[in-house]
C-alpha cells in the first residue's frame, strides 16, 4: 500500500490545535492564574530566590566538607516557609495538575503512534519508569475533554499516515518477527542468564563475558536492528517537531517537563 503524503503544514496545524485545546483547559487556566499570582507576590518570589541562593551556597560548602548542620537547619527553615506560603503552594498544586494533563497527552499520543513521546524528544523515556505506576485517572485525563481527545486523536491519525511512520511500522514488525533476530535474542537471553548466575555464584569466567559481548555485538550489527533504529529516529524527528509546536504555543517545554530526571520514577 502506498504511503499517504501528509502536508507538513497539516501536521503543524494539528499540533497547534492540540496546544489550543490544552491551553483552553481548566487545568491550564488555573496554572496561568497561579503563575500570575506568584509573579505579582513579592514575598513569594523573594522566598524562592532566597531558597535558591541558600541551596547554591550550601552545595558549595557541604560537598567539600560533608554534612553541615548549620546549612541543613537553614534549608529546613526555608522549606517550612515554602510549605506554609499559600501563593507558592497554590502554584505548585496548579503545576502538578497541569503536568498530569501533559502526561496524559504524551501517553495517549504514545498509544496512537507506538513512540515514547519523552524519549523521542529528550532521550529519557516515560516507559522506562513503568507507566503502569501512573494512576488510571491521570492516563485518561485527555478523554475528559471531547475537544482535546478529538484533537489528539486526529494528530495521531495524521502522524500514522506519514511516509516516515509507514516505514517505521514495517521496520518495527521486522524487528519483532525476523527469525534470525529472534534466534539471536533467544541466545542473548540464555547467555545473559548464565552470566548472571555465574556472577551471583562468584564463578564468572572470561569466556562467559565474551559470549555476552558476542551476542550483543551480533544483535547490534544485525541489519534489521539497524534499519529499525534508523526508521525510529526519523519518526522521532516528527514527534520532536510536534513537541516544539505544542511547547511554543503553551509556553512550556512539554517533553522536558515530563522526562524523568533520574533513573527512577520514584
Amino acid at each position: 500500500m502506498q504511503a499517504v503524503i501528509i502536508d507538513e503544514k497539516l501536521l503543524s496545524a494539528q499540533a497547534r490545535e492540540v496546544a489550543s485545546r490544552m491551553g483552553a483547559s481548566t487545568r491550564f487556566k488555573k496554572y496561568e492564574r497561579a503563575l500570575e499570582h506568584f509573579q505579582s507576590d513579592p514575598s513569594a518570589s523573594a522566598l524562592m530566590e532566597s531558597m535558591g541562593e541558600v541551596q547554591k551556597k550550601a552545595s558549595r560548602e557541604i560537598l567539600p566538607w560533608g554534612e553541615s548542620n548549620e546549612w541543613n537547619k537553614k534549608l529546613d527553615e526555608l522549606n517550612e516557609q515554602v510549605r506554609n506560603h499559600p501563593t507558592i503552594q497554590n502554584l505548585r498544586k496548579a503545576e502538578s495538575q497541569l503536568v498530569d494533563l501533559l502526561l496524559s497527552f504524551a501517553l495517549r499520543l504514545g498509544d496512537l503512534t507506538a513512540i515514547d513521546y519523552a524519549e523521542a524528544c529528550t532521550g529519557r523515556g516515560l516507559n522506562g519508569c513503568g507507566p503502569s505506576r501512573i494512576p488510571q485517572e491521570v492516563k485518561t485525563l485527555v478523554a475528559e475533554s471531547v475537544e482535546l481527545e478529538g484533537a489528539v486523536g486526529e494528530l495521531g491519525r495524521i502522524i500514522t499516515q506519514t511516509a516516515e511512520y509507514r516505514k517505521f511500522e514495517r521496520a518495527r514488525k521486522s524487528f519483532e518477527t525476523d527469525p534470525g533476530l529472534c534466534e539471536i535474542r533467544k541466545e542473548m537471553k540464555e547467555v545473559r542468564s548464565r552470566y548472571l548466575k555465574a556472577e551471583r555464584d562468584g564463578r564468572l569466567t572470561v569466556e562467559q563475558i565474551d559470549q555476552v559481548r558476542s551476542a550483543q555485538g551480533r544483535l547490534q550489527d544485525h541489519p534489521v536492528v539497524k534499519l529499525f533504529f534508523r526508521e525510529r529516529q526519523e519518526m522521532e524527528k516528527i514527534i520532536q517537531s510536534v513537541n516544539r509546536i505544542v511547547s511554543d504555543n503553551l509556553g512550556i517545554d512539554v517533553a522536558g517537563t515530563l522526562a524523568p530526571t533520574g533513573g527512577c520514577c520514584g
